[in-house]
Order: C-alpha cells, then structure tokens, then sequence
C-alpha cells in the first residue's frame, strides 16, 4: 500500500484500501497519539486514532438480532502493515482501560477477542465523544 492511499480521511469516509485492510488508515508516519479531540474539556477527550478504533469497531461489532458478535484481532490485521497493527492494538488497550471494550487473549501469542461493552454504545449514542460518528453512521 502506497503512502498516498493511507492519506488521513474525514471520520466515516472509505478508501478501496479499507474493503480489504480495514485499519490501514493506521498507517501514517506521525500520526499523533497526544491529540485531543475538541471534548478534552470534560474529561472525556480522545485523539483521532481512538475516534477512529471507535468508528471501526462499532462498524465490526453492530449488533444484529440477538447474536453476540467478536471481532478478532487477527482478521482485522491480515494485510496491515506492521505500523497499522500496532496503533489499532494499542487503541484496544486505550478503549479496554476506558471499559469501551473487553480485549481477551486466552493463550499468549495467539489471537485477540475484542467484545463491546455497554460503554461502547452509550457513548455513540449521546454523540458525547464523537459526534461525526455517529452522524455518519445515521444514528
């Protein structure tokens, strides 16, 4: 994957390179990990590239009539770079700390089971976090 076609894009906007490697837009030399969102104010700002793990994972794990869905970290990372899987994991681990998500892992070295918590939606929801997700994703 070029550099170009892992350009930072508008919250909800989709590139050919996201149908086959949903994270690459992890993949950005530079990409801040310290910049707040405009909600920093009232304690609960997140930068854009947790904004952005939010907007995925939301999209992977939408609920559909009464199945519980996991999204594998594995699968989310088949053809990313090295660089992308690294940011995408470490914002699990910020929206784990931040009980937006559970992250399992039940062998070391083996795959990541990501499940939404009730955080997840309720945030999305009130559009406390971040507004232009939810907007575009018609909620």
């Amino acid at each position: 994957i070029s550099h170009a076609s892992t350009a930072a894009l508008e919250e909800g906007e989709e590139t050919y390179a996201d149908l086959e490697c949903p994270i690459a837009a992890f993949d950005m030399k530079g990409s801040s990990q310290v910049s707040e969102s405009d909600n920093a104010a009232d304690g609960k700002g997140y930068s854009k590239n947790t904004i952005r793990a939010l907007g995925i994972i939301r999209k992977e794990l939408e609920p559909v009539e009464g199945e519980e869905k996991v999204m594998s970290f594995n699968h989310m990372t088949t053809k990313a770079t090295r660089r992308a899987a690294a940011a995408f994991f470490f914002e699990l681990l910020v929206l784990g700390t931040r009980d937006c998500v559970q992250v399992s892992q039940s062998v070391p070295f083996e795959n990541i089971e990501v499940r939404p918590t009730m955080k997840l939606w309720k945030r999305h929801r009130h559009g406390s976090t971040a507004p232009s997700i939810s907007s575009s994703m018609g909620l």
